[in-house]
């Protein structure tokens, strides 16, 4: 709350500020209007500094004067409040206000208004919203054929296909185009594993039978002919050389058949 500390030369001024104050939004407490008849003045202006967090000094000369404004900036002062001066006409600023930075009205009261209401901490500043505006409601059904499509109805499946929007430069095609087409993806899907596997199989076993022959050329020639060792090493080398490149031919294949 905002608590206006004015002398009572100044109750023009101040009644306008707190008029001003509220029509943005601020919630302002003024002895002009917030004290009811009957109760005690002192008591209420106490009550509300206490309640307060944010006091405006209006300062003239004649406020800088008056034992009541410098009590009540005193007390908010000492409570640490909020404390804003404000500069409405010249005078000899006290000297506990004299280190605050104060709000100028001197220069007009408007402009001096949109310089307050500028540096207002924002929950004094209580400035209400326009709601945003809100997006107009579906039936239940509508928004149930919105997140499922197939328990949409055959009305609006024939209005959706046949509006010109919909299918514009789309071909049509049948179910069972569909259904062929989504068959022949699963079977090329399955080919190349099946392509990879097989082609694994055959250099394995061309690797082993070379390793497997050489051995046996080695084992029947040994003692009788040395031409049938040599050619019984390269067998065994063939078959070597195969099992080495099976890895890197494996993820040729792989590149090839499953992408």
């Amino acid at each position: 709350m905002i608590f206006i500390s004015y002398a009572r030369s100044d109750g023009e001024f101040a009644l306008r500020l707190a008029t001003s104050l509220e029509q943005n939004g601020a919630d302002v407490w003024i002895d002009q209007l917030d004290i009811r008849a009957g109760t005690r003045w002192d008591r209420s202006v106490e009550e509300a500094l206490g309640r307060s967090d944010c006091c405006l000094a209006v300062m003239t000369p004649a406020s800088v004067g008056s034992v009541n404004v410098m009590d009540e900036v005193a007390f908010s002062l000492d409570e640490n409040k909020v404390v804003i001066p404000l500069l409405v006409d010249r005078c000899s600023i006290p000297l506990r206000l004299r280190r605050l930075q104060y709000i100028d009205f001197t220069i007009g009261f408007e402009k001096g208004l949109e310089r307050l209401i500028r540096v207002l901490p924002a929950e004094r500043r209580t400035t209400v919203e326009e709601p945003a505006p809100v997006a107009p409601s579906h039936r239940p059904e509508e928004r149930e054929e919105e997140r499922n499509p197939v328990r949409a109805t055959p009305e609006a499946i024939t209005a959706s296909s046949s509006s010109p929007s919909a299918g514009a430069g789309l071909p049509k095609v049948s179910r069972d185009e569909a259904l062929i087409g989504s068959s022949a993806e699963k079977k090329k899907g399955c080919l190349g594993p099946l392509l990879l596997m097989s082609c694994l199989a055959i250099l394995a076993g061309l690797s082993l039978t070379a390793i497997g022959k050489g051995i046996a050329t080695i084992v029947e020639w040994h003692a009788k002919d040395k031409v049938g060792t040599v050619f019984g090493a390269v067998f065994i080398l063939f078959g070597i050389v195969t099992l080495y490149f099976v890895p890197r031919i494996t993820r040729f294949l792989s590149k090839v058949l499953l992408t």
